[in-house]
């Protein structure tokens, strides 16, 4: 299966407001009330999927869906600014699925589980029943050192096949949360039903201690 083609995402700021409630370590002053500068979220941008979009494979598995679901290909994209004075320990992209008629799902999601900075890639094609699958480069073409991190992911799809799904990145031994990140998901909802997204964005940030910080309000898009 031909790689994806990924979309141009347009970026926007995105300010985090501090949390009520304070991680961990009482009695020290407080974070900053507000993260701006730092984070930039791309999309949510969503293209239905189609025949001419797939496999031979893809579109039996579709046209055997044909008139119970709808299947979407959603791309999203967060570009995250480092900082050594006070680094991200970990940030979540949430995303809220709602329609009309029924219930909208995650039904795949890349990346799934990274565990290698060689994983870490913008590259996707479809596997079997419209499964998300990262490309990994080929060695000649890694730019990046490569530096394994064990069994903690670097960065994780959480609660797929839900209306809740994320990914959260995480600081590793040897590697920050920094630089610019591609998530994609096919979203299944009831044939011909309107799916909207809330997206929120969480942060841990750590000024010698832990200080969490959220979105006020999600970013809400109509994907159709």
């Amino acid at each position: 299966m031909p790689e994806l083609v990924l979309p141009h995402l347009e970026r926007q700021p995105i300010t985090l407001l501090r949390e009520p409630v304070e991680v961990r370590g009482p009695g020290e002053p407080a974070g900053p009330a507000e993260l701006s500068g730092r984070l930039f979220l791309g999309g949510p941008l969503a293209v239905p999927l189609g025949p001419g979009d797939l496999d031979d494979d893809g579109r039996m598995f579709l046209a055997a869906e044909a008139g119970a679901f709808d299947y979407r290909l959603t791309h999203l994209a967060l570009t995250v600014t480092g900082d050594d004075d006070a680094p991200f320990a970990s940030v979540t992209l949430g995303v809220a699925l709602t329609c009309d008629d029924g219930e909208a799902v995650a039904w795949s999601m890349a990346p799934d589980r990274v565990t290698d900075t060689a994983q870490l890639t913008d590259r996707f094609r479809f596997g079997p029943q419209l499964s998300l699958l990262g490309v990994e480069a080929s060695l000649g073409s890694v730019e990046r050192t490569r530096v394994r991190q064990g069994s903690e992911p670097l960065v994780e799809a959480l609660r797929p096949l839900r209306a809740d799904p994320a990914w959260i990145i995480r600081r590793g031994r040897h590697t920050p949360v920094a630089g610019a990140y591609r998530f994609v998901m096919v979203v299944r909802s009831p044939a011909g039903a309107a799916v909207r997204t809330g997206i929120t964005v969480t942060a841990r940030v750590r000024r010698r201690r832990l200080f969490g910080y959220r979105t006020g309000e999600p970013v809400t898009v109509d994907l159709g």
